[in-house]
């Protein structure tokens, strides 16, 4: 771990929309829920779809192991650097769908609300595509090839309003140039400086180490907008977890690490990672996974989270 800062066409699956990743003729294992992403583009909207074969054991296995699988998918997308993002683009999701193939036991709507999906209607011609990819799917895991969902549901993914969703993509414009080289955690404070140094492009000032900041980040980058995902630009989401482990360190005194975000053999990288010293011994924190559920998973109608700062002044703050 590092140290202390100062044409379109239809992809059958993650692999397949990022080209450097693993072949998808490795046998794929089978389970209740599917056990990979699928990913593909319809027009101008880039989807991410998921499917359940058959009941996983109730609505608590599906909300358990759905939930893994989104967190997955989103995070392999917004834990790439800024070269590979130079390379292939952001490709950010129009929206996330999940296929059910089998009628599922308990509350279904109840356990999918976290993720924002709500049920959609299934209409042939507008679903033809997915349902090809979602047959050769089942072939590649042995399932028997489906014919029609049992029910779908979906949910959108989109940047703030405007204009906050355009000083948004000028931002990770600025940040994909001023971070070409550089992963996530290999400069510990690199992300935090250089999206303090690019503020400039919006009219905003530079950024200082406080939880102050991290107000601040949030009113420009976050939305309370309900149901549905709140989508933050990858090197923007590195940018705000980069930003906690500067905070924690400079103004709260912790001693913090940084796990970099390499690609690993299986051409995925992991999400971000800081390591804390506190007063009741080290502490892996795995920053990625929060800032996703705090920060860009849905909220539901009315629902007010506190201040990001408040959490980190609760985790790195004296216990």
């Amino acid at each position: 771990m590092s140290h202390d800062p100062e044409e379109r066409e239809a992809y059958g699956s993650l692999v397949e929309m990022f080209p450097q990743l693993a072949a998808t003729s490795e046998p794929i294992p089978l389970a209740p829920v599917h056990v990979r992403a699928l990913a593909f583009e319809e027009g101008d909207e880039l989807t991410v779809g998921f499917i359940v074969w058959k009941d996983p054991g109730g609505v608590r296995a599906l909300r358990r192991e759905l939930g893994e699988r989104i967190e997955a998918a989103l995070l392999s997308v917004l834990s790439r650097s800024a070269d590979e993002l130079n390379r292939d683009g952001e490709r950010r999701p129009s929206r996330i769908v999940l296929m059910t193939f089998d009628a599922i036991d308990g509350d279904v709507g109840a356990a999918l609300a976290p993720f924002g999906l709500r049920e959609v209607p299934y209409e042939p011609s507008a679903f033809a595509q997915t349902m090809a990819l979602v047959r050769g799917e089942a072939q590649r895991c042995g399932a028997a090839p489906p014919d029609v969902p049992v029910a779908i549901y979906a949910v959108s993914v989109a940047l703030p309003d405007e204009p906050r969703g355009t000083n948004l993509q000028t931002l990770e414009a600025v940040l994909r140039e001023g971070l070409a080289g550089i992963v996530w955690g290999e400069k510990p404070g690199s992300h935090f400086l250089a999206l303090s140094a690019s503020l400039g492009a919006i009219d905003e000032a530079p950024l200082t180490p406080e939880t102050s900041s991290l107000d601040r980040i949030e009113s420009i980058v976050g939305q309370l907008v309900p149901g549905r995902i709140r989508w933050i630009p990858p090197l923007v989401f590195q940018a705000v977890c980069d930003a906690v482990g500067v905070i924690a360190t400079k103004e709260l005194g912790r001693k913090i690490d940084w796990a970099p975000c390499e690609a690993e053999d299986d051409g995925l990288t992991p999400p971000p990672l800081l390591r804390a010293r506190l007063p009741d011994g080290m502490v892996h924190i795995p920053i990625g996974e929060h800032i996703l559920r705090w920060s860009m998973m849905p909220l539901a109608e009315g629902e007010l989270p506190p201040p990001l700062s408040d959490w980190l002044v609760d985790q790195f703050g004296d216990r």
